[in-house]
């Protein structure tokens, strides 16, 4: 799992490894993809690659990531975050404009018509943000709160992944069963229960860190009733002609959604930590009550993302086939 070996990643060759190690994976799936996926031969002469909306979504999803996790370090007022939003704004406005206009859009607006769809891909964002958030979050607590080896912490933390991937091969029995609404606004209600438990019990003291494990099996349990269930809804929201394009979004609002969760949970520590020991952001200089306490800050964001995603749930019509085939 990945939080076990990004722990074993720091604890043995340090943390410039933890993005070096990925390179050669990348380089073995773009070359084995080359090779082996079947290039579409009946695609018409019209069906051309966006290199516009391509050109214009990177900076500004960047611009947006950016606005999250600096405006703390920088300043709300300074330069440097009134020009990235501004250039945010800029860029997302050349974009619409853009897929609106091109023959093969990158991105196919007319899906956010549909209100199943454009709730489910709110609901994907902020359930990956709660995921990736979760582990920015409880490493700083694990490490800097308990004093944890990085190793140790990783191993706790995979706990999150561990769970989530028992309980959602069931929660398609329970989507058939019980219907979108019903699975989703529950597995909604289980992250907050496993939140609360896990705010009450980082306090610090070795005696509670199995009921630290016990929310984490929580935590991730309800993101396993939710995250498989709302991928199959977004896909059965999308009309068949468009699964591709449907399919291609979601893997994107996934990616974006864990970028949220990373620069939104950093943010709300940084901001916490500043105003709890006045000596900025720097977790090695800070007190083990003060990070711990950054971190309860933190999950307070992640029971927000919770409850949106619950109510998307509710506010959403049921698919017409509840086949779940999108898995986590």
């Amino acid at each position: 799992m990945g939080s076990v070996t990004g722990g074993v990643m720091l604890a043995t060759l340090g943390w410039r490894w933890v993005f070096w190690a990925s390179v050669p994976f990348s380089l073995a799936a773009a070359a084995v993809g080359w090779l082996v996926i079947p290039q579409t031969a009946d695609r018409g002469c019209d069906r051309r690659f966006d290199w516009r909306g391509a050109m214009l979504l990177m900076p500004a999803l960047t611009m947006l990531l950016m606005l999250i996790s600096l405006s703390h370090a920088w300043g709300p007022t300074s330069p440097a975050i009134i020009g990235s939003a501004v250039a945010a704004v800029v860029l997302l406005s050349m974009l619409i404009r853009q897929e609106r206009r091109a023959p093969a859009p990158l991105i196919d607006l007319d899906l956010f018509r549909i209100p199943a769809f454009a709730s489910g891909i709110l609901a994907i964002v902020l359930s990956y943000a709660m995921l990736y958030g979760m582990f920015v979050l409880m490493s700083f607590a694990m490490v800097r709160g308990y004093h944890h080896s990085p190793l140790a912490a990783g191993l706790r933390l995979a706990i999150i992944p561990a769970t989530l991937g028992i309980v959602a091969p069931f929660s398609g029995a329970l989507y058939e069963r019980l219907g979108v609404r019903t699975v989703l606004l529950s597995g909604m209600a289980v992250c907050v229960a496993g939140l609360i438990l896990l705010s009450t019990a980082l306090t610090g003291m070795a005696d509670r860190v199995h009921i630290v494990t016990i929310s984490l099996a929580v935590f991730g349990s309800g993101l396993g009733m939710f995250i498989a269930p709302n991928n199959s809804a977004i896909m059965s929201a999308a009309p068949r002609v468009r699964r591709g394009e449907a399919g291609g979004l979601l893997s994107l609002m996934q990616v974006f959604g864990t970028s949220v969760g990373v620069a939104g949970a950093s943010a709300v520590l940084s901001w916490r930590l500043a105003a709890l020991t006045g000596i900025g952001d720097r977790t090695l200089a800070a007190r083990e009550e003060a990070v711990l306490g950054g971190v309860k800050d933190g999950l307070l964001l992640l029971a927000a993302f919770a409850v949106v995603a619950g109510l998307t749930s509710v506010l959403r019509a049921p698919p017409r086939t509840p086949a779940l085939k999108a898995a986590a």
